[in-house]
């Protein structure tokens, strides 16, 4: 029997290349219109309800904020237009780990504090529908 070779067609090239470019597409794009503009505020939530937010046009220094609660102890530090959880009692880390945020709908979450760290602010894209 003869031994077919492994070589790929057209096709194959034509199909690999149409969808690393609509990868690259796509990502630039969520890139440019969703996380695009300068963050206005934070908004902190624990378990889903809000804790307290901030514009940042009113922040004229560094900001600490302490959450204590029944789910754990966190600390998120505000800048003029960007935030960052500096300090979590978390196994993990992962939130302290994830650094500053600094553009609209960026988010920083402790699931084990039950934390959500969000930015508002104006991006080119007013909502998203599911």
């Amino acid at each position: 029997m003869a031994q077919r070779e492994n070589k790929p067609s057209a096709f194959d090239i034509f199909i690999i290349a149409f969808l690393l470019t609509a990868s690259v597409l796509s990502y630039v794009l969520i890139t440019v219109f969703f996380y695009s503009g300068r963050a206005e505020g934070a908004v902190i939530e624990v378990d889903g309800k809000i804790f307290a937010e901030y514009d940042f046009n009113a922040i004229s220094d560094n900001k600490s904020v302490e959450i204590k609660t029944d789910f754990g102890y966190n600390i998120v530090e505000l800048e003029k237009g960007r935030a960052r959880v500096s300090y979590s009692d978390c196994k993990d880390g992962l939130c302290v780990g994830a650094g500053w945020i600094d553009k609209p709908n960026q988010t920083v979450i402790c699931l084990p504090a039950r934390l959500e760290v969000k930015l508002k602010g104006r991006s080119r894209v007013d909502r998203v529908s599911y």
